[in-house]
């Protein structure tokens, strides 16, 4: 256990992973989704941790990343709305730097029939109603529990939010039956 203390303290972010010193630019396309298929079923922080360099600071090699990212999570959607929502051809921001990719079963869980998936950029939040949401398209959604899962304003969203909600900024509502 101590050594992987001593390791995470000599890398920039804790982690005991290291970036490749090869350039992203410097491989072949196959080496490079080879190491891409190795990161990804590692799993937990390697696709960020043991990522290029380059992809934090460079537009395309952070297109890279991302289309790679993007083909393997539409991959397990079944949903084409929700696919297109949720990991978009065009990427709504560079990649890991506001919504981090590390999760289990994320995707499958919202890509199951009894969950609805709203694109609050088409279609705002109206108001929450005494039973659930009314969205900007007027149709009044019910709902038992409501999680507001927005990671593109945690400090100015977390701090409104906490207003709105009557004890704890767990962004979660439940409205009685």
């Amino acid at each position: 256990m101590e050594s992987l203390f001593k390791e995470g303290r000599k890398s920039v972010g804790g982690y005991h992973r290291y970036a490749p010193e090869t350039s992203i630019y410097g491989l072949f396309d196959k080496q490079r989704e080879d190491h891409y298929d190795h990161l990804w079923k590692a799993g937990s922080f390697s696709f960020g941790a043991q990522n290029y360099k380059e992809i934090l600071l460079d537009v395309k090699a952070n297109r890279m990343a991302y289309d790679f990212w993007a083909k393997k999570t539409r991959a397990r959607l079944s949903d084409a709305k929700k696919r297109d929502i949720l990991a978009p051809i065009e990427p709504p921001y560079l990649i890991l730097t506001k919504r981090c990719p590390l999760e289990q079963d994320y995707y499958e869980m919202l890509d199951r029939d009894n969950v609805e998936l709203i694109d609050l950029n088409a279609t705002p939040i109206k108001t929450f109603t005494q039973t659930g949401i009314r969205p900007s398209d007027d149709q009044e959604r019910e709902h038992d529990y409501v999680v507001l899962a927005s990671a593109s304003k945690v400090l100015p969203a977390r701090k409104s939010a906490c207003s709105l909600l009557p004890s704890r900024a767990d962004f979660l509502l439940e409205f009685p039956r």
